[in-house]
């Protein structure tokens, strides 16, 4: 290859070394904003709170001098809302005393303004340099004198607007402004909102859950507190109270009841109470009477006697009051009964009578 000679070949070869140098310098530049981009995708993809992941997008691009906007929608895909800003804290404070308002929670109906209408409405990554159309149309109309002052006191020299996707739904805004974003950077940024979406759709599921658990769990805790609370009034009373379900399984026995069985709570809940506590010679009738309760055949009797098996295999006459327990629907879900131990009164009228 001959060196150039005309002043024609010098300045090619000028223009080309320039082409060169800044295709050189573009290329480091898209791999700089790959490499902190999938940094920054790393960091969010295990968060649990948005707060998380808004923090660590604002950081990353803020490293990168681009001020970053994310915005929420409101439940009628109306309106975004703005969830968080990466301006300075002053300048933040400046922009919100000179429009009178908070600039966190902000909202901006949609459809009027052209970059948001554009991103959301056909999902597509939007490309802006014009800031004085963006700043008439998101400011109320009281304010919008004051767009020319706003937009120098916060640059925005020109932006990028790409819907946050998740699945098949348009969840929010990544709003980017510096004077470096070009069109090129479309592809990279579209890619990086699709990160920062399936990262806040799972940090908001996983926030749901826990709330959902915490309140499961406050629900069980006041549940135990009020059977705790009914089962303290249950052990006062001087008589056997026993709940079963619609199987004749225990559910429920005060202390007395454990008392004249000789078994614990423990020993007792969830155990058959025909197969278990009546003796075998009376199961079939007693169980036979059950079935027709359950079944709505007949009505309980006010009153009832039958013997019990207790731990050491003896036998207690008790006198049951039996009524039926009904669910919201009326349907015949078990029985509550009250027995009172006459096994010693028994004993002593059989006495007398011999």
């Amino acid at each position: 290859m001959t060196a150039p000679n005309t002043p024609e070949e010098i300045k090619a070869l000028k223009h080309r070394i320039t082409e060169l140098e800044n295709s050189a310098k573009s290329y480091q530049r898209i791999e700089h904003l790959r490499h902190a981009f999938n940094q920054a995708s790393l960091a969010i993809s295990d968060a649990t709170h948005p707060a998380e992941i808004f923090e660590t997008v604002s950081k990353t691009l803020k490293e990168l001098k681009i001020t970053s906007v994310i915005y929420s929608i409101d439940p009628n895909q109306e309106n975004l809302i703005v969830n968080s800003i990466s301006l300075d804290s002053r300048i933040i404070k400046n922009v919100e005393k000179l429009l009178g308002f908070r600039t966190i929670g902000y909202s901006v109906p949609i459809d009027p303004v052209d970059n948001f209408r554009i991103s959301i409405r056909e999902r597509k990554t939007h490309f802006s340099r014009s800031s004085d159309d963006f700043l008439l149309q998101i400011l109320p109309s009281p304010l919008k004198k004051l767009s020319g002052k706003l937009a120098q006191m916060i640059n925005i020299p020109g932006t990028i607007n790409a819907p946050l996707i998740s699945g098949d739904r348009v969840v929010g805004l990544l709003a980017l402004i510096s004077d470096e974003l070009v069109e090129e950077d479309i592809p990279l940024i579209t890619s990086f909102a699709h990160q920062v979406a399936s990262s806040w759709q799972k940090a908001r599921l996983y926030q749901q859950a826990q709330q959902e658990l915490t309140e499961r769990i406050q629900i069980e805790n006041e549940r135990l507190s009020e059977r705790n609370r009914a089962q303290r009034y249950l052990d006062i009373a001087g008589v056997i109270i026993v709940v079963l379900d619609k199987d004749g399984n225990i559910e429920l026995i005060n202390q007395k009841g454990c008392e004249v069985l000789g078994c614990t709570e423990d020993e007792l809940i969830g155990m058959n109470w025909f197969e278990n506590v009546i003796p075998e010679e009376e199961q079939k009738s007693v169980l036979n009477i059950f079935h027709q309760l359950m079944s709505g055949e007949i009505e309980p009797v006010e009153y009832f006697e039958n013997a019990v098996l207790t731990k050491d295999r003896t036998q207690r006459i008790i006198a049951w009051h039996n009524a039926l327990i009904k669910g919201e629907d009326g349907t015949i879900i078990g029985t509550i009964s009250s027995g009172e131990d006459i096994t010693e009164r028994v004993l002593a009228e059989s006495a007398l009578r011999d």
